[in-house]
């Protein structure tokens, strides 16, 4: 089976959002430490660095899991190919809802005009930027699916 440009493209871009959701999970990590280390507050029912290192493990998972995706996809072996359709449908399954629930969500008051310290419109950059970041990832899974299927 030969490898496409767009195969190539996939598969650089998967590995690359990889290596930044692995850099995440080790910052995840560093944090829980600190967090471990904390005083605690009285009220708080759990300890946050433990839910950290719970968190830092699933975003691992996902990282490795496309990392070997992408190896997999250089390498254009079937599984890959597969492990992309599940992981383009998740990402177009749980991408879109949360843009179409960020884009209509009654967000908090904006700051006051006195506040200096954040923009006047600080919540609608708040909203659309969310909004396009959810809406990206909609698109690059889309493109996978399409990619996938249709391009086989």
């Amino acid at each position: 089976m030969t490898r496409s440009t767009g195969i190539t493209v996939s598969a650089v871009v998967v590995i690359i959002g990889s290596a930044f959701t692995l850099l995440f999970a080790a910052m995840m990590v560093l944090g829980s430490v600190f967090a471990l280390n904390a005083t605690h507050a009285a009220d708080a029912p759990v300890n946050l660095g433990y839910v950290l290192v719970i968190e830092a493990f699933i975003v691992f998972a996902f990282g490795a899991w496309g990392l070997a995706s992408g190896i997999g996809l250089i390498k254009t072996k079937q599984w890959a190919r597969i492990s992309m359709l599940v992981y383009a449908a998740m990402l177009v399954f749980f991408s879109l809802p949360a843009a179409a629930i960020l884009a209509f969500m009654p967000l908090p008051n904006p700051p006051s005009v006195n506040d200096t310290n954040s923009p006047f419109n600080i919540m609608l950059i708040v909203r659309v930027g969310g909004t396009l970041v959810y809406a990206m990832f909609a698109a690059l899974g889309g493109h996978w699916l399409y990619f996938s299927i249709l391009k086989r």
